[in-house]
């Protein structure tokens, strides 16, 4: 939240302040003032679940729950009572000193003010909401924010995302919430002491804002279960025309799981197909630079020649019941781009500091020190964090100076990505030119583009062109949490520029998903949210899955679906996902009922260890899942972190999500892995066991066991077959992972530690 949103509590009425000066407003302001001068009647606006009362002052005198009967309004002593609208101007909010009514216009005056704004604000309702829209503003120069809908409550428990304030009637639990019905509009929500506060805000200065008339939000209130939430605003989404929304977040195909796919060769793609039917996924989203040409301005890769061959494979992935997603970073320019960096720096580039050369800089200077007017303290200096700009030439400094003489340091990389054919070069530059720093990825592979100078509205032009072209069914818009801020704001106008961009395009979406910064302000448009990077450089597997479950709470202002991900199988830097790693993953999708995306390099792929049954094994999980098969108590005890689950299936067809622990396998555990379930079912143990070698044919004899005893069958559900080599013992052929049904063994974990590994 932008630091300024922050200063005034909603449940503060603003000051009133002595008249300023300010631009010359039209003449309509003058015609509205004098119709302040006498008392406007009081109007009451209704839904079916909430009421909002506008007294004659235009103050807000009653806010009430019409389910539960209970008053919101944080006090009932006019005196501390807010006015619906206040501006702020001169860097603090003032409050009206005139207000009117006409019909369902609603005009506040401010005074204070010369000449004085006027701000109209159209109130509509309908059964479930109600919307405020301005209309119309005079003098619109002289404000610095508007709040045009400025709700102060008592009793809020606390906040639902960023649209929802949550409240308890009695043991009714009900939410008042506000939602943004265009991009530039803001919503404020948070409590408040023992109160709460809702706004509706813009802030024109912010990018690309146009302006204050036209600005809308919706205000509902509804119980706090998610059909509840999520039927109000399919209702806002429908009525007022939003994109996206909440029915397409009911789609039955996000509740498929997806491979996330690098490192393929156009000779692959087949392959790729047949292994997303082989772990059950329903879709395939394809990393961006396995598709595009991102130096060449998103052209198509080589290795497919033309979109047309790409669109050809998405039509076959299609016709076998496979979706294909675009991986996108509408928001990013590569740095080694031959447009926009080798034959100078864009201006359209974002540049977040700025300082001035102080001495003469000539283009063969490589070292030593570049010369500034100031210090340069607190300037990046990260691996990926040195790049500036001067004239047109990238340079990279390796430190900073920040006594006198002030400067970066070298040694220099000059003209960095610009030395190539056509390229920039060294240039001198003169006394008195501006440094700026460009704004780099995480991973130092791009820059930022700039949001008002009109760099991402181009990039995102092209990105939509070639999704159009190539075919794909839904786009990933990547990189949204690291955009310009305010991130609230920026996150969901850039969405919407994508979201119009393909539109207009004429690209053929099923969905649109995106990472983000704050989900609660991407507007409407995000089907799926969950996914987050997986840091196995700091952490175990495991870990990183139990970092990832918190994403699958409820948020009601983003509801439905969830996904769990971006999970590595065979990090091409930190090895193999191991079969008990994947299968905790796996056993977290089925607890929550939600699809995950496996993140796989293909070129890694085919050397996976027991890379079969783990493909069998995500296909087992995706059917159980998406049938619904699970006994609900023991999904819910499969969301306990740090404990292993795994899926074993009875002879009967029933599936299992049982609590394991880790088996001590005979004399040779380095070359088996096993776990036990911890408690039987129906009398019965499970066990599972697979090589932790590739190749060969290891078994395991067990000792104190008959074959009529136990039921033995491979990953993909087949019997097979164990040898008695003697009265009390069978034979475990180990080719690869095996399911065991022991109905008679009195001590299981003892069972498989005598057990001997062949």
């Amino acid at each position: 939240m932008p630091a300024k949103f922050m200063k005034t509590p909603g449940s503060v009425e603003p000051r009133r302040t002595a008249a300023r000066r300010t631009p010359a407003a039209p003449l309509a302001a003058i015609g509205v003032l004098l119709l302040s001068g006498s008392a406007a009647p009081g109007a009451t606006y209704s839904t079916s679940d909430v009421s909002i009362t506008i007294g004659s002052d235009g103050k807000v005198t009653s806010i009430l729950d019409l389910t539960t009967g209970v008053e919101r309004i944080k006090t009932t002593i006019p005196v501390y009572q807010v006015h619906l609208v206040s501006i702020r101007t001169g860097g603090e909010f003032v409050a009206p000193t005139g207000y009117s009514l006409s019909g369902n216009v609603l005009t506040y005056t401010f005074g204070s003010v010369t000449p004085a704004p006027v701000v109209s604000v159209q109130v509509n309702t309908y059964a479930r909401y109600m919307r405020f829209k301005v209309t119309s503003v005079t003098n619109g120069g002289a404000i610095e924010e508007l709040r045009f809908v400025q709700l102060a409550t008592r009793d809020s428990l606390d906040r639902s995302a960023e649209r929802l304030m949550r409240y308890n009637d009695g043991g009714h639990q009900r939410y008042l919430g506000l939602y943004q019905l265009d991009e530039y509009t803001q919503t404020i929500i948070g409590p408040a002491g023992a109160g709460g506060y809702l706004h509706a805000d813009v802030d024109p200065a912010l990018p690309l804002c146009p302006g204050f008339v036209g600005r809308g939000v919706a205000l509902f209130a509804c119980d706090i279960d998610l059909p509840a939430v999520r039927d109000v605003l399919e209702l806002v989404e429908q009525g007022e025309g939003l994109p996206l929304g909440t029915p397409v977040k009911r789609l039955p195909t996000l509740k498929r799981s997806t491979i996330f796919w690098a490192n393929f060769h156009y000779n692959d793609r087949q392959r790729m197909l047949e292994i997303a039917h082989a772990v059950g996924a329903g879709h395939m989203l394809i990393f961006r630079d396995m598709w595009a040409d991102v130096q060449h301005q998103y052209a198509p890769l080589a290795m497919w020649g033309s979109y047309a061959n790409i669109k050809a494979w998405v039509d076959q992935c299609n016709a076998e019941g496979i979706l294909v997603g675009a991986h996108t970073l509408p928001t990013y320019l590569a740095n080694n781009s031959s447009v926009y960096i080798l034959p100078g720096v864009d201006p359209r580039i974002r540049r977040d500091r700025s300082i001035t050369l102080a001495a003469d800089l000539p283009a063969n200077q490589t070292d030593g020190l570049i010369q500034t007017t100031t210090s340069p303290a607190g300037w990046p200096t990260g691996e990926y964090e040195r790049d500036i700009v001067i004239g047109q030439e990238l340079i990279q400094y390796t430190s900073l100076k920040t006594s006198p003489p002030y400067g970066f340091l070298g040694p220099f990389i000059r003209a960095k990505n610009q030395t190539g054919a056509g390229g920039l070069g060294p240039q001198d530059h003169a006394t008195g030119a501006a440094i700026e720093r460009l704004v780099n990825t995480a991973e130092g592979t791009a820059y930022q583009l700039g949001l008002a100078n009109g760099g991402t509205a181009e990039q995102i032009a092209q990105v939509a062109a070639a999704v159009k072209q190539a075919g794909f069914n839904y786009v990933y818009a990547d990189g949204m949490e690291e955009i310009e801020p305010p991130f609230g704001y920026t996150t969901g106008l850039i969405l919407s520029m994508y979201y119009k961009a393909l539109v207009d395009a004429g690209a053929q979406l099923d969905y649109f998903e995106s990472s983000a910064n704050t989900m609660g302000y991407s507007w409407p448009l995000v089907s799926v949210w969950g996914q987050m990077d997986y840091y196995l450089q700091n952490d175990t597997f495991k870990r990183e899955v139990d970092r990832n479950v918190p994403h699958m709470s409820r948020d009601p202002g983003n509801p439905d679906p969830r996904q769990l991900g971006w999970a590595p199988m065979c990090h091409p830097s930190f090895g193999q996902t191991s079969t008990d790693e994947l299968e905790y993953l796996l056993a977290r999708s089925a607890a929550y009922g939600v699809p995950i995306v496996v993140h796989m390099w293909a070129w890694n792929i085919d050397g996976w260890l027991n890379r079969d049954a783990n493909f069998a094994l995500m296909k087992e999980y995706e059917e159980v899942r998406l049938a619904g098969v699970l006994p609900a108590a023991e999904r819910e005890l499969a969301k306990t972190l740090g404990r292993d689950f795994m899926l074993f299936s009875g002879e009967d067809g029933s599936h299992h999500l049982l609590p394991v622990q880790l088996l001590n396998v005979g004399d040779n555990a380095a070359s088996v892995r096993g776990y036990l379930s911890s408690t039987p079912v129906d009398g019965r143990r499970y066990a599972t066991l697979w090589p932790l070698q590739p190749g060969g044919n290891a078994s395991v004899r067990l000792m104190g066991v008959n074959p009529q005893d136990i039921v033995v069958r491979d990953y993909a559900g087949n019997l097979v077959s164990v040898a008695a080599p003697s009265p009390g013992q069978v034979r475990i052929p180990l080719a690869s992972r095996v399911y065991i049904r022991l109905s008679a063994a009195p001590d299981v974990a003892q069972l498989f530690a005598d057990a001997i590994v062949e």
